[in-house]
């Protein structure tokens, strides 16, 4: 487990360097980062992990344990490249603690393609705000 979580914070750093700014509706691909099934489980997550990196870890362990509708983890660590349409960004969390320092994330809402073929929606943890509507 440890090395799974030395991993995740490996690759989700790397994902925490400014982008180019996208809007919502833009389809992106993403790694490094965790996604969840809904926004109220990456805010614990986050909520967690303002306390310690560690208090973060266990309640992403608990989320990657509960299974959804479908039969998968309702949160995972994605660090192979995955397809994204953009949603709202819905929280912004400052001071966040990584191995690295304390960061500042969005989390986003997003729709994406399970394996199955069927479209989810769920919500990830970004490095940077998705601007709403146009030219925002």
């Amino acid at each position: 487990m440890l090395r799974l979580l030395s991993a995740f914070a490996g690759v989700l750093l790397a994902c925490l360097t400014p982008a180019t700014a996208e809007q919502v509706g833009d389809e992106v691909s993403l790694r490094g980062t965790i996604l969840c099934d809904t926004a109220e489980q990456v805010t614990h997550v986050l909520i967690a992990q303002q306390e310690s990196w560690e208090a973060g870890s266990e309640v992403f362990q608990t989320f990657r344990r509960t299974r959804n509708h479908v039969g998968d983890s309702t949160c995972g660590f994605m660090g192979n490249p995955f397809d994204v349409v953009l949603g709202n960004t819905v929280a912004e969390f400052v001071d966040v603690y990584f191995p690295a320092g304390l960061r500042t994330v969005w989390i986003v809402e997003v729709k994406y393609q399970h394996p199955s073929g069927i479209w989810m929606d769920g919500a990830v943890v970004l490095g940077e705000p998705v601007l709403v509507g146009e030219g925002a």
